[in-house]
């Protein structure tokens, strides 16, 4: 008994709440339409029309953007990447560290650290070592005796 007088004084307030909503405006159907005519839209604008490229994106270019994006979408720089990547091959010691930062950004030191273990390997002499060394906390030891 209780729980029923529970339930029926949520369901009254809910009543109250919703029928205390403003409803949206609606036409009726018994008044006239109006007399004023829709605003026309203006003609578009040859500034406002996309121009898309038939020339695809090189390596180089897709390099680029990455570095541009990387600061304010880092996700997206690494598609550029990963684009770059199939165009050119996982070579490139730029787009390297260019995803190393991507992934710190992102949050994913962890990973991170393990591309700059790979970086270092490959590109022991680089000179975005110390940089990503940095970023990622990772310090290689000397290899060998």
């Amino acid at each position: 008994m209780r729980n029923a007088l529970l339930i029926a004084a949520l369901a009254a307030a809910a009543l109250a709440v919703i029928t205390s909503w403003p409803q949206p405006s609606r036409p009726s159907l018994r008044s006239p339409p109006s007399a004023a005519p829709a605003p026309a839209l203006p003609p578009p604008s040859a500034a406002a029309v996309p121009v898309l490229s038939a020339v695809p994106p090189t390596a180089a270019t897709l390099t680029d953007r990455a570095r541009a994006q990387l600061e304010r979408d880092p996700a997206a720089a690494l598609r550029d990447i990963e684009q770059a990547d199939r165009l050119a091959g996982p070579g490139d010691e730029r787009r390297r560290a260019l995803e190393i930062v991507a992934f710190v950004r992102l949050g994913r030191v962890g990973h991170a650290r393990a591309l700059t273990d790979r970086f270092y390997r490959s590109f022991p002499d680089s000179a975005e070592v110390p940089q990503l060394e940095r970023l990622t906390g990772y310090h290689p030891r000397p290899y060998g005796p």
